[in-house]
């Protein structure tokens, strides 16, 4: 339920800017744009913190790279780690926030 609420939130969110009667539509589309790249802003920092090592991976399985290349690219992965993981963390809380999901993360803690 709590997750059906954050979409609706987010949707609803726009909805109300765009049915709102605004005496100035500059001001209006200006805040369309914002809340819609406020939430896209959030999800890809999260989308460029996942992709580095894991995109190398990926390619590495298409074109069935050497298991040495594989492994190095593990490593690289394993020794960013633990600073990666802070930022991926912060940037899963700041998703939850705006989708006003806060809670599950409180609960998680």
């Amino acid at each position: 339920m709590m997750y059906e609420n954050a979409l609706v939130s987010f949707s609803g969110d726009l909805e109300k800017i765009i049915f709102t009667e605004a005496k100035n539509d500059t001001i209006k589309a200006r805040a369309i744009v914002s809340t819609r790249d406020s939430t896209a802003e959030n999800l890809d920092n999260l989308k460029k913190l996942l992709n580095s090592e894991i995109d190398t991976l990926k390619r590495q399985l298409e074109t069935e790279a050497p298991e040495a290349a594989i492994s190095e690219t593990i490593e690289v992965l394993k020794a960013n780690w633990f600073v990666k993981k802070n930022l991926i963390d912060t940037a899963t809380r700041r998703i939850l926030v705006t989708l006003g999901l806060s809670q599950i993360w409180n609960d998680r803690n």
